[in-house]
């Protein structure tokens, strides 16, 4: 009664601020009220945001071209058929041509700064909408690639509504070799669709099959109950304070199985294929399992809570169970420093691991207790059995490390070098010590105490810094470099979070751009592991270079999971410097 309550007044706040009637008309409207997931924007983007973000487009658009003109090169080489070499160079000619205007999206009807926009599933199929800024400026565009692409590029019609459609894969075939015949398995090209409806552009997946009529995803037949109607959207901004001019959205994770597993009653195309595909079909106790393992974590939901011209604050919420939630949010510890004090690029985290083994203890003894009964579902059984050594040393850990604060405070790529800061968190951080030590017997000479003192160690480095060692009550902690000394006796003092994150990663921005500027083009083609990687880091290194750019605006860069009584929560925050 209470949620009905609050969806109600989500709704009809939401529907306030739009306008009933151009409520009805977004593109989340589109989206049916039992989509699996869905992603979109009540209201447009703050003004302040919009200042903020044209100004970063401006400083990624030329980096934009010279990644386009890298593909082509790429194209160029990987292509061998002439007549695909030559309408890749038209259709990316054409796209350049576009976006060399003064104007950028604009010339071909876009405005991405000013935008409603929706990305939903339907039909166990993805769709992307978006309003146009000009409907005309995108048809013209559309008609222009078609007379470059040729019949790679055709156009159809249904109820009236015509659409572009590019070539897909083959008919699905049976397991047999024999294209499949019945009305609901019939032989189909998987076809991407792009059509404009209306002022909307509508991008999606067609299936051509009577189960997921193109209709229904182009939104020429709406759902009976949108998911405006639902006031799904604005509940959600409404909980967990939300903007309604940011991406709001949610996965729900049981219907997105049930949309793949099947529920038994109506199945997909999507449920169809993967039973196909399986050696053992699922039956009525897998998918019963199955979505009890779905439960325990059935939603995703995530927003901005700040979109202006000072910061942008993001968060996400992986939805438990209460009782799950509560003995999760037991797990991590502590770690001085960590989120209290700033650093030029941080990262670290802490688990409890003697709470880490009382939880796993508890859900693998209720396997234990019941076990699955689904084939696939087995190897957790035999996990539940065999688990009795790993809790073991898991329980043992306990005593000796919790967590890790590492600081970066500078990092030269290229030249390999680095200075900063580590700390071990640990209940006892003696008995860590005399660990170390058994590894590292010079360490003892040391005579460490828990004060925070730090202590030299003369050890030949292939550096010319120095490492300094010192030991708290709470962490024992490491510094290379004679100016990071101070740093770690303060940081050894100083106070954690109050609630402690599983992970963390900070970065001061003018400190990460001069890092990461000793990062040159040849040294990331060096790191690169396989052929596609390289041909991906040369095809965007020119968008790669002007991101890291970016950074000379942020003051500070935050990311962090956490483990509330709430479920699995993660926070994002760029804090953006005072502009002159």
């Amino acid at each position: 009664m209470a949620a009905s309550a609050m969806a109600a007044a989500a709704l009809i706040s939401g529907c306030a601020s739009l306008g009933a009637g151009s409520a009805r008309n977004i593109p989340l409207a589109y989206a049916p009220a039992e989509t699996a997931f869905a992603f979109g924007n009540l209201e447009r983007m703050p003004q302040a945001y919009q200042a903020l973000n044209t100004r970063w487009m401006n400083t990624l658009h030329p980096s934009l071209l010279q990644t386009l003109a890298r593909l082509q090169e790429v194209l160029d080489d990987s292509l061998d058929d002439a007549q695909a070499r030559q309408k890749s160079h038209a259709l990316l000619d054409l796209l350049h041509a576009k976006l060399s205007q003064p104007e950028g999206f604009a010339s071909i009807g876009l405005d991405l700064n000013n935008m409603l926009a929706a990305f939903y599933e339907i039909h166990a199929l993805p769709v992307l909408r978006l309003e146009l800024a000009d409907p005309a400026k995108f048809n013209a565009f559309m008609d222009e690639a078609q007379a470059k692409l040729g019949p790679n590029l055709a156009t159809g019609e249904i109820q009236g509504q015509r659409y572009w459609h590019f070539a897909g894969a083959q008919p699905r075939r049976a397991a047999d070799g024999r294209a499949a015949e019945d009305a609901t398995a019939q032989p189909a090209r998987v076809r991407s669709v792009v059509a404009v409806v209306g002022k909307h552009l509508v991008i999606t997946l067609d299936m051509q099959r009577e189960d997921a009529p193109l209709a229904s995803l182009l939104g020429l037949s709406r759902p009976a109950k949108s998911l405006v109607d639902s006031g799904a959207i604005a509940a959600i901004n409404q909980q967990y304070g939300y903007l309604n001019g940011g991406a709001t959205g949610f996965v729900d994770t049981q219907r997105l199985l049930a949309r793949t597993i099947g529920d038994g009653q109506t199945p997909t195309w999507l449920s169809q294929a993967v039973q196909d595909q399986l050696h053992t079909p699922l039956d009525a106790t897998c998918r019963s399992e199955l979505q009890s393992l779905a439960a325990k974590a059935p939603r995703l939901v995530g927003g901005a809570t700040q979109l202006d011209g000072q910061a942008v604050r993001l968060h996400a919420l992986l939805e438990m169970p209460a009782e799950l939630a509560q003995d999760l949010s037991a797990l991590p510890a502590p770690v001085a420093g960590l989120g209290t004090v700033p650093g030029n690029l941080v990262f670290g985290g802490g688990v409890h691991a003697g709470a880490a083994a009382s939880f796993l203890q508890k859900q693998l003894s209720a396997v234990k207790a019941a076990p699955y009964r689904c084939a696939y579902l087995t190897p957790l059984n035999e996990l539940a059995l065999e688990s009795a050594e790993a809790l073991a040393f898991l329980s043992s850990a306990s005593d000796w490390l919790q967590g890790l604060r590492v600081e970066f405070s500078k990092l030269d790529l290229a030249a390999e070098t680095f200075s900063g800061t580590l700390l071990l968190a640990s209940a006892n951080p003696s008995a860590l010590l005399g660990m170390v030590q058994s590894f590292v017997p010079e360490l003892a000479g040391l005579n460490l105490k828990s004060d925070g003192v730090a202590s030299k160690w003369d050890i030949e480095l292939p550096t010319d810094e120095s490492i300094w060692l010192a030991m708290s009550s709470s962490a024992l902690g490491a510094a290379l470099g004679e100016a990071d000394k101070d740093k770690l006796s303060s940081l050894l003092k100083a106070p954690a979070l109050a609630t402690p994150p599983l992970l963390y990663m900070e970065a001061n921005g003018s400190a990460y751009v001069d890092m990461l500027s000793t990062l040159t083009e040849d040294a990331l083609a060096e790191q690169s592991t396989s052929e596609w990687e390289d041909l991906y880091n040369y095809v965007t290194w020119p968008l790669t270079a002007a991101s890291i750019a970016l950074y000379k605006d942020l003051d500070t860069v935050k990311a962090q999971w956490l483990l509330t009584p709430r479920g699995m929560e993660m926070t994002q925050e760029m804090v953006v410097k005072a502009q002159p």
